[in-house]
């Protein structure tokens, strides 16, 4: 099994996007030469790291190689070479099964190698437990139970039997709650850890076959898994309308993962089926040149084997304190559905759910290397048994000709895998647990490093997502913009735009329609308007509009009335004095009354404000830096001119009506009047709220984006944030009742988009939501039929501490895009792209 993936083979070298080696080693970086100990230790740790990547030796010599290596370590190189399997593990559990062959080899060269790695293993175990770290937990038991041909008695089952009587009791003790949840989802957490430990403990030796069928048993007739009322408002596709069904019934991991264990138990009883993971009980075997399966007794008695010492399980009281990983039932997303051939397994086999636990676990540990991620994902085929994938990057017409040739072959596809996983994290509800652009620039690797093979699989998902638009949860809808806008303007604004062209006929709120109008928007933001009319067919053309070189300011046109006074008022704001500047306002406000002979003091009041807060917004166009200073500076005197919600409202329609054609820099704009105290976050909501003129401007990426900004100051525990979002949920109605025109198709999308909005918002912030409806009256039907399911997402949330992720990060204390990582300025807007690669492979390639 050598150069398997030779199609990636031209990437550098895999010790090149490592993780930065440790102290000991960079002492000797400037052309000192290590001690001995050292160099072996450099060269055991890049090994253990890199076991099972590209390379040209076959997987079980490097497994053997290894293991001789480390049973010749000394004590010199001893804890560094535990600490680096640690590392691998946790981080890297693909490679779990690798490295427990490569401890089996060196405990028969050293038998104290293997002793100290399971006293190791066992300690870690022991500090997860009680730390809480249930996922280091599964990774450590999965790890043990390679290792079972040397540990002596029943240690392994032991303790297997012992986190899933733990997890049994906590979730009954929940289903059999009279109030509050009936889940508990640390115990799903460690009934996963268990059963995925399973047939790496069965792969490891056959003769574990009846202790896990025991186990399995046992979780059969033990635990159940609860029920989920608000499950609909957590799965990525839902039904939209009468006439609109989701592509598919989303599920929850964990019962992904009882149906595909307990699918084994009763088909395979006698003998598991896990040919599909590597034979590491054969490598070690042919290494030590051990008796082969028909004399395992006398195998059993020649190895050398450890005790595996008890764990110390805290109390039941303690696992309920600890905090799960995922503060939400865990929804397996799927992107590559079946059509005539699998190119994933299925979401409820073995390999399905195995794939994504450890992609899962990769993508998750190994933050710190985007492109170290992205490798491992795009090889995890070279770490199962050949022939479980096809070839790597075969292109989906071969596919199809290898499938109608009748080959028993496999048509699953790593590439799909991966991505399918990286989707997972993007679209997952309600939270991410990495900012979007972590994921983003996961996906630009792999097209980067295998254009041609990735590429295609990524055109695939897309048309999957936009084709089941209508379906898609709202939120989802804003994801897929941001991450497809990202992605496009890294690789020159590629893609078959022709496919959408029936779409634009579409009605005008429809979410094709709406998600076109908006991706090209995005595009604007990225790139510039020439560069992007160069890519876009005839039919999209009028969707792109010229942006000018800097914002129109309206009252220095030729045909304003206030050109005169307006220019004295923007010199007495330079000067800072301030009896020029109340002068400047006197002689504006005289000019004001004059042209407003008849009308009323409010909209006089209206015109002042309109002309102060766009002339701040003309003062500081050079830059967010600049547009910040200029509204602290006059935050006093516009506080003395907007003293109502209806002058707020005027205010924040000068900042969007100035920035109408950089609508992005516009929202932090405003962000810094209302850090100003010059508007309330309220005025803010109910101008995103606001349905008079087509769709309210919460239904975009940037309205999102603002609304959620401000409610993540929101604390449930404030009575303040908890009327404010009473007021959120009246104005949620107002939206629907304005569209309950049925007979309309636009009114029956923009109510569409409204739920979605609402449907999100709750989803997001439950505990604010479900306090404010005691203090709402009347409530929207809709509204209404969500409070239920609503309640059990607050107690689950009030169980974790998992923040909010928007996306929008926070650098040295400024909000920054994501779109480069870069502040960015009004008169620079117009191309941020990112290096596209060496003759970028277009994702609209079938």
């Amino acid at each position: 099994m050598y150069n398997k993936y030779s199609s990636y083979d031209s990437r550098p070298s895999p010790g090149g996007n490592k993780r930065r080696r440790d102290d000991d080693e960079s002492d000797f970086q400037r052309g000192r030469r290590a001690p001995p100990h050292i160099q072996k230790l450099i060269q055991l740790r890049r090994a253990i790291v890199e076991i099972g990547e590209p390379s040209k030796f076959k997987i079980s010599e490097e497994i053997q190689k290894l293991g001789k290596d480390l049973g010749a370590c000394d004590t010199d190189t001893r804890n560094g070479v535990l600490n680096t399997i640690l590392a691998v593990v946790n981080e890297q559990p693909h490679k779990i099964p690798l490295l427990s062959g490569a401890v089996q080899i060196a405990n028969a060269e050293s038998e104290i190698l293997g002793q100290v790695v399971i006293e190791l293993a066992q300690s870690e175990i022991q500090k997860a437990l009680n730390g809480g770290e249930l996922n280091k937990v599964k990774l450590l038991i999965r790890f043990i139970a390679s290792l079972a041909p040397i540990i002596e008695g029943d240690g392994v089952t032991e303790i297997l039997s012992a986190l899933l009587s733990i997890a049994c009791d906590l979730q009954n003790e929940a289903i059999n709650s009279d109030k509050g949840s009936k889940k508990s989802l640390v115990a799903e957490e460690l009934y996963v850890a268990v059963l995925l430990a399973l047939p790496f403990y069965v792969a490891a030796d056959p003769l574990n076959i009846p202790y896990a069928n025991e186990i399995l048993k046992t979780s059969t007739e033990r635990f159940q898994i609860g029920s989920f009322q608000a499950m609909n408002l957590i799965v990525p596709f839902s039904n939209g309308t009468s006439t609109i069904d989701a592509p598919y019934v989303a599920q929850e991991f964990v019962r992904l993962v009882k149906h595909a264990l307990e699918n084994i138990h009763s088909e395979y009883s006698d003998q598991w089926k896990t040919s599909n993971l590597l034979d590491i009980g054969s490598i070690v075997k042919e290494s030590l040149n051990q008796p082969t399966e028909s004399e395992d007794d006398q195998q059993a008695k020649s190895v050398k084997k450890h005790l595996f010492a008890a764990v110390h399980l805290p109390t039941l009281d303690t696992f309920k304190s600890f905090q799960p990983r995922f503060p939400y039932p865990r929804i397996y997303f799927q992107a590559y559905l079946p059509s005539v051939f699998e190119t994933v397994p299925p979401p409820n086999s073995l390999e399905g759910v195995i794939l994504r636990d450890i992609a899962t676990d990769i993508i998750t540990a190994m933050d710190f290397n985007r492109k170290e991620v992205t490798r491992q994902l795009i090889t995890l085929d070279l770490f199962f048994a050949d022939g479980c994938f096809t070839e790597p990057g075969i292109s989906f017409d071969r596919l199809e000709k290898v499938r109608e040739s009748g080959e028993e072959k496999s048509t699953w596809k790593v590439e799909d895998v991966a991505l399918e996983a990286v989707l997972q994290h993007i679209f997952n509800l309600p939270y991410q647990s990495h900012a979007p652009a972590y994921y983003y620039t996961i996906l630009i690797e792999a097209c980067v490093m295998a254009p041609q093979a990735i590429a295609p699989v990524f055109g695939r998902a897309i048309r999957f997502i936009y084709k089941n638009l209508e379906s898609l949860d709202v939120e989802l809808v804003f994801r897929f913009l941001d991450w497809f806008g990202v992605h496009l303007s890294n690789f020159s604004f590629t893609w078959k735009w022709k496919e959408w062209e029936a779409d634009l006929k579409l009605t005008e709120n429809h979410p094709k329609q709406v998600f076109i109008r908006q991706l090209i928007e995005k595009e604007l933001r990225l790139s510039y308007p020439e560069r992007l009319r160069d890519t876009l067919p005839e039919e999209f053309k009028p969707l792109l509009r010229l942006i000018p070189s800097e914002p129109i300011f309206k009252y220095y046109e030729a045909d304003s009335k206030y050109e005169t006074e307006v220019r004295q008022l923007v010199a007495a704001l330079r000067s800072k004095k301030s009896d020029e500047i109340q002068n400047a306002i006197n002689v504006l406000r005289e000019k004001a009354l004059g042209e407003s002979v008849g009308e009323h003091a409010t909209e006089l009041d209206r015109t002042l404000i309109d002309i102060l807060v766009t002339t701040i917004c003309y003062l500081g166009n050079r830059s967010l830096s600049h547009s910040k200073n200029w509204v602290s500076q006059t935050a006093e005197v516009l506080k003395g001119f907007i003293t109502s919600s209806e002058d707020e409202l005027t205010a924040i329609k000068s900042i969007v009506s100035y920035w109408t054609d950089l609508p992005h820099v516009g929202k932090w704009v405003m962000r810094h009047f209302v850090e100003a105290n010059v508007l309330t976050d309220s005025s803010v909501t109910d101008y995103l709220l606001q349905g008079n003129e087509g769709l309210a401007p919460i239904v975009s990426c940037d309205g999102w984006e603002q609304f959620s900004w401000v409610m993540d100051k929101y604390d449930s525990s404030d009575d303040v944030a908890i009327q404010k979002t009473s007021r959120i949920i009246s104005k949620l109605g107002l939206l629907l009742d304005q569209n309950s025109d049925d007979s309309d198709e636009s009114s029956q999308w923009a109510t569409w988009w409204y739920r979605g909005v609402a449907k999100s918002l709750f989803r997001k912030y439950p505990k604010l939501f479900t306090k404010a409806r005691t203090q709402t009256g009347t409530v929207d039907k809709f509204l209404e039929d969500l409070f239920p399911a609503l309640d059990e997402l607050a107690e689950l949330s009030s169980k974790s501490d998992l923040a909010s992720t928007s996306s929008v990060v926070e650098i040295n204390g400024e909000d920054q895009t994501l779109a480069d990582g870069k502040e960015l300025e009004p008169d620079m807007a117009k191309s941020n792209d990112n290096r596209p690669p060496e003759e970028p492979e277009p994702m609209d390639k079938d």
